[in-house]
């Protein structure tokens, strides 16, 4: 896996769990636009998240 197809496969990772977030919140009656979640994933959890890509498969 090159730099970039590491780069790629952590940014959908993060965008899978903001989506996961945002379902979430949703199912416990609070409604985030997309963006709305994605800041308040990113500054609640990114920098818990980890550097390396999990492994797919």
């Amino acid at each position: 896996m090159n730099t970039n197809d590491t780069f790629t496969a952590r940014m959908l990772e993060q965008i899978w769990q903001i989506i996961n977030y945002q379902n979430r919140l949703e199912q416990e009656g609070r409604v985030l636009s997309i963006d709305e979640a994605a800041f308040e994933w990113i500054d609640r959890y990114a920098a818990l998240f980890p550097q390396r890509p999990s492994t797919i498969g």
